[in-house]
C-alpha cells in the first residue's frame, strides 16, 4: 500500500467514526429526551382521575381522545382501548388490582 492509499484509507475512516459518534450523540440525547416525557406522563397519570372528575365535559372529551385510541360501547360498559404510552399504565393498573 502506497503512503497516498494510506492518508486517503485513513482520512475517510476517521471520517467515518466523526459520523458514528454524531449519531450516538444524538441517540442519547433521544434517549434522555425519551426518559422525561415518560417521566411526565408518569406525573400526568398520577393526577389524571382528579383532573377527569372535575374537568367540564369538553375537556373531558378531550382527555379521552388523548387517552384512547377508540372506545366501544356494548349497551352497558365502555370498553377503552388505550393509545401508547397510556396501554402500558393501564396494564399497572389491572395488575395491581
Amino acid at each position: 500500500m502506497s503512503r497516498d492509499e494510506y492518508y486517503q484509507i485513513k482520512s475517510e475512516t476517521e471520517s467515518e467514526m466523526r459520523g458514528i459518534e454524531e449519531q450516538v450523540g444524538e441517540l442519547e440525547g433521544a434517549s434522555q429526551d425519551n426518559l422525561e416525557l415518560g417521566l411526565k406522563v408518569f406525573e400526568l397519570a398520577q393526577s389524571l382521575p382528579e383532573q377527569f372528575l372535575k374537568a367540564d365535559p369538553g375537556t373531558k372529551r378531550r382527555f379521552l381522545e388523548i387517552i384512547c385510541l377508540n372506545l366501544e360501547f356494548d349497551g352497558e360498559r365502555l370498553y377503552p382501548t388505550y393509545r401508547k404510552p397510556f396501554c402500558f399504565l393501564s396494564e399497572v393498573v389491572i395488575a395491581s388490582t
